[in-house]
C-alpha cells in the first residue's frame, strides 16, 4: 500500500510540482530564534521511483516497478537521499541568518511514519528551543513526454521550524526541484556511469537548490 501511494505521489508531482502550503514565520517567531538551540533532523529515505517508458505501459504494476528499480538503483549506487544534506546546510543558514545559539543534528533519521509536530519533536528528545525537521516527500527520474530516452530528477521537500516547548510550527517550507531541461537531461547510462556519480550530483544539487530555496523563504 505504502509503495503503491509512493507511486501515485511521484506521478501526481510530476504532473502539478509540490502542493504542500508555505508557512511564513510571523516576526515574533523570528525574533524568538535568537539565542535559542536549533535541534536538525531527518527521516528515513523515501522510495525513489525510476519511471521509465516501458513502466508506463502496464500502469500500476509499472508504477510498482519503477520504485522497485528505482530503489535498487539508488542503494547499488550509494545516493543518499537530499533530505540529510538539507537539515545540515539549512539548519547553519537559519542559526547563521538569525542568530541561533546552537545546532546540534539528530545523527539517526527518524521514521517517516512520525510527521505530527509534537511527535517529531519527542522522537528527537528536545524540550527547549526549535526542531528543524526536513521530509523528502518525492524523488525520482522521470523521462519527457516526448523524449523518452532521457531522463529528469525530480524532487521535493518539506522543511519546517517547529517550538520545541509546544510543537507549534511556526515556519513551513516547501521546495520542488527539477534537474534538467530536455535540452541537457542524460540519458540512463550517462546516470549510472563511474557508480551513479552524476546520479549523485543531480542528489546533491536537489539539496543545495532547495536549502536555499527554504532559507529565503524565512
Amino acid at each position: 500500500m505504502k509503495v503503491r501511494l509512493a507511486v501515485i505521489g511521484f506521478i501526481v508531482f510530476a504532473i502539478s510540482g509540490c502542493s504542500v502550503q508555505a508557512i511564513k514565520p510571523s516576526e515574533e517567531a523570528i525574533k524568538g530564534l535568537a539565542g535559542k538551540s536549533i535541534t536538525a533532523v531527518h527521516f528515513e529515505k523515501t522510495d525513489f521511483s525510476a519511471m521509465k517508458a516501458g513502466n508506463a505501459m502496464f500502469g500500476a504494476i509499472g508504477g510498482l516497478a519503477a520504485v522497485s528499480s528505482g530503489n535498487a538503483l539508488i542503494a547499488e549506487h550509494g545516493v543518499d537521499d537530499p533530505s540529510a544534506a538539507i537539515a545540515k546546510l539549512l539548519s547553519a543558514a537559519v542559526k547563521e541568518k538569525f542568530g541561533a545559539s546552537t545546532v546540534s543534528e539528530v545523527a539517526q533519521a527518524i521514521s517517516r511514519d512520525v510527521d505530527e509536530p509534537e511527535a517529531v519533536v519527542k522522537a528527537t528528545g528536545s524540550t527547549v528551543g526549535y526542531v528543524l525537521d526536513v521530509k523528502s516527500l518525492n524523488w525520482g527520474l522521470i523521462y519527457f513526454p516526448t523524449n523518452w530516452t532521457h531522463y529528469r530528477m525530480l524532487y521535493s521537500v518539506r522543511g519546517r521550524l517547529i517550538n520545541a516547548a509546544n510543537g507549534d510550527v511556526v515556519a513551513q517550507m516547501p521546495c520542488s526541484f527539477n534537474s534538467d531541461t530536455e535540452e541537457t537531461a542524460p540519458d540512463y547510462d550517462q546516470l549510472i556511469a563511474d557508480n551513479g556519480a552524476l546520479l549523485k550530483k543531480k542528489a546533491a544539487d536537489a539539496a543545495v537548490a532547495c536549502a536555499k530555496v527554504m532559507v529565503d523563504s524565512l
